[in-house]
């Protein structure tokens, strides 16, 4: 999914004005100005998707799912990587011209197998930041003798390298950076079934096409609650609102978000972000 401000790029390059965007695509000449302007904070996928596809070139018609999602090449780069065997292992070869090596880790998105990328320092922290607030938040909220847990509603809180089968959309197996699971999921030896209510991933330039479409659209088709894809390299937040109309806000890090789920009463510190980043760059070696 493109961000407003590549929305207005495209749109330059085009040379459309917002009343020629508006005619090609059906969005309200208003409801365009706002999302370029910035006054609207959370646009509806479905809303973003018409811009997007009057947007992309021509020599490249974009091809849609029935949930609404672009898997335009402008999209996706990566090439799905040979593979046999158990889950969860690849076969020696070459993918995007990296080596994989025998015990690579792989991804399977509606049956389609993805390598998973080398996780970096700032990819890790930031995750284990996000998973500390998280487990905080749900700590906070435990059940006490005056206010007992409903049976099977007790969240469970998990991080990468931890396979998700998602039950509601076949054929994908997926290592989520962080997600919550609540009563909808069955834990067996090695991997977790079902739909979780919250998901995040720690994006990055590699990753980022797979995080905003791809993934995306698992997602919601799975009929997870709430989506979210932290993206350090532009210090940003992106929040998918999938319970309530697939509202997509933006968050700068340093912006308070709160996290809409009901069962995870929480409001994450993004500024913690920067510090981990700030900390981590202090003490890297060049």
């Amino acid at each position: 999914m493109m961000k407003p401000e590549e929305l207005k790029e495209a749109k330059k390059k085009k040379g459309y004005t917002s009343r020629k965007l508006a005619e090609l695509s059906g969005v309200p000449l208003g409801t365009i100005q706002k999302i370029m302007s910035g006054a609207t904070s959370a646009p509806r996928l479905d809303t973003m998707n018409a811009l997007e596809r009057v947007l992309m070139s021509p020599d490249q018609p974009a091809s849609y799912s029935a949930s609404g999602l672009s898997s335009h090449p402008l999209f996706i780069q990566e090439t799905a990587v040979p593979f046999g065997g158990a889950a969860g292992s690849v076969k020696p070869g070459s993918a995007q011209g990296r080596t994989v090596s025998e015990n690579a880790l792989y991804e399977s998105i509606g049956g389609k197998p993805f390598a998973l990328s080398d996780l970096g320092g700032i990819h890790q922290l930031l995750a284990v930041e996000l998973y500390r607030q998280l487990a905080d938040a749900l700590l906070a909220d435990e059940p006490s003798d005056r206010k007992p847990a409903a049976e099977g509603t007790l969240p469970l809180i998990c991080s990468s390298p931890f396979p998700l089968e998602l039950s509601c959309y076949p054929g994908s197996v997926l290592f989520p950076d962080v997600f919550v699971a609540d009563g909808r999921i069955k834990i067996h030896p090695g991997r977790i079934t079902g739909v979780p209510v919250f998901i995040a991933e720690i994006t990055s330039p590699s990753t980022r096409k797979r995080d905003t479409s791809l993934k995306l659209e698992a997602y919601v088709s799975a009929g997870v609650s709430e989506y979210w894809v932290v993206d350090p390299a532009d210090r940003s937040v992106m929040r998918c609102d999938i319970a309530h109309d697939n509202r997509i806000a933006l968050f700068t890090f340093g912006t308070p978000v709160p996290v809409l789920t009901p069962s995870i009463p929480c409001v994450i510190d993004t500024a913690r972000f920067d510090e981990q980043i700030r900390r981590y760059t202090a003490c890297a070696i060049v």
